[in-house]
């Protein structure tokens, strides 16, 4: 899987060895800034019975329109095992500024027990 867009209510699915991945965005709106509404989205990793919170995005309301802070919605740049152990590793688009790019690289190596995935490095880079 590279390059996929994740929609809030959308789910994908990665196939990985003789298990299944899903990657979801749930939104919750949280209080409103300057009058306009605010929204968390959770991006989580769900195995099996298994479910996690990787990563938090941040949204507003324009307009009636959800607007993403970074511009674009979460994307899965790359999913897979890159660490050989038959479990999902995830790279991120982590941005979440419309100025900043952000990559965040999750390993399920670098899980503690209780996780599906650790984070093991994240890169960043500011425009003009």
């Amino acid at each position: 899987l590279t390059g996929q867009t994740i929609e809030p209510g959308q789910p994908v699915s990665v196939r990985l060895g003789s298990g299944t991945w899903s990657l979801s965005v749930s939104c919750a709106e949280t209080p409103a800034v300057s009058g306009q509404r605010q929204h968390e989205c959770h991006v989580s990793v769900r195995n099996g019975p298994s479910e996690e919170t990787v990563f938090t995005y941040l949204a507003y309301t324009e307009n009636g329109e959800m607007l993403w802070a970074s511009e674009y919605p979460p994307t899965v740049i790359w999913a897979g095992d890159i660490d050989g152990d038959d479990r999902l590793d995830l790279l991120l688009d982590t941005s979440n500024h419309y100025n900043i790019d952000a990559m965040t690289l999750y390993l399920s190596s670098a899980a503690r027990t209780d996780q599906l995935l650790g984070e093991a490095a994240t890169f960043h880079s500011t425009g003009c």
